[in-house]
Parts: C-alpha cells; structure tokens; sequence
C-alpha cells in the first residue's frame, strides 16, 4: 500500500541519517521493518543515555536489546523523521 511504502521511506530515511551521523552504529541495509535499532557504543554512551537525550529534544526512543530502538509509528510524518535526525546530529556533538 501507499501507506506502507511511506511509511518504509521514511524509516529509511531515518535509518540511512543515522548510520551517516553515527558511524558503526547500523547497516540500513539490515531495516526492513518501521524499526530501527541503533548501537551506540561508536558514540561511547549507553543506549539508556543516548535515548534519554533524545527524549530530551522531543523525540521517542527506547532501548531494546542493548540497542536504542526507534518506530516510524503510521501517524510519523516527513517532518518528524526530520526532527529525529536533527536529535541525532544534536546528541553525536555531545
């Protein structure tokens, strides 16, 4: 469906940001679902620090098998994942 598949974009999207910005900490190749996980030892914290700073800048994590697990939920829009990879970007420079 439309829906699906933008829904599948978008978590690309967010998957291929984060691999960009966090060198190590995924293959985007290895999402095929709305979720990502993200390992964050490439960025020396835990996975519980980097979700919490994310939550501080408005955006939903949580942690999953040592990883910090991120959904494109179907009512996340463009500007959301925009928003998430901007959180990223803040959270690397520390």
């Amino acid at each position: 469906s439309k829906v699906a598949l933008a829904r599948f974009a978008r978590n690309r999207r967010l998957a291929d940001a984060v691999a960009e910005i966090v060198p190590g900490s995924l293959d985007p190749a290895d999402v095929e679902t709305n979720m990502v996980f993200a390992d964050t030892g490439p960025m020396a914290m835990t996975p519980l620090d980097v979700a919490n700073r994310l939550e501080g800048h408005g955006v939903g994590a949580s942690v999953v098998s040592g990883k910090v697990r991120m959904v494109t939920h179907v009512d996340i829009a463009d500007e959301d994942v925009e928003t998430a990879i901007a959180a990223w970007r803040a959270v690397a420079a520390g």
